[in-house]
């Protein structure tokens, strides 16, 4: 089991899991995925903050590895704040990687935000395409899953 969340709400909540012993429904996940999140608020399930977390070292629990995804010209949330929680986990001993991809915050996941419906939509813009081919790597690779794009193709 590994969780993978891109809303903020999902992301604290996958990063607070690692926390507990015994979490809530399918049990301890193997990995985390975490893409674009800030994890400087408290988790719903802990009340904890997972940065906080991360540099006190708080869990009892074997590490799992945690795989973050980050788009360096992400002007909602800072590359940084992944930065830092890699940093935390690393200095904890736990096993993570930071996947730093050049787009902004909705092109991590093949998108943009178009203000005329408030929303994200699909993206079609290279940086967009490309980061979100490398993005979608990684819950794959996080489940031990080899994934092979038509361009790796002969």
């Amino acid at each position: 089991m590994f969780i993978q969340a891109h809303q903020e709400e999902g992301r604290r909540t996958a990063l607070g899991h690692r926390q507990l012993p015994s979490p809530p429904g399918n049990g301890r996940p193997q990995a985390v995925v975490g893409i674009a999140g800030a994890y400087g608020s408290a988790v719903p399930t802990t009340g904890t903050v997972p940065i906080d977390d991360a540099r006190m070292g708080g869990s009892l629990l074997p590490p799992m590895p945690v795989w973050l995804v980050h788009g360096t010209a992400d002007p909602v949330v800072d590359v940084e704040r992944s930065r830092e929680l890699r940093t935390a986990l690393e200095g904890q001993g736990w096993p993570v990687s930071l996947n730093e991809v050049a787009t902004d915050h909705a092109g991590v996941i093949m998108t943009e935000f178009v203000p005329e419906h408030d929303r994200c939509l699909p993206s079609s813009a290279d940086h967009a395409v490309a980061a979100g081919a490398r993005t979608a790597d990684v819950p794959a690779r996080a489940a031990g899953i080899t994934v092979q794009h038509s361009s790796d193709r002969s």
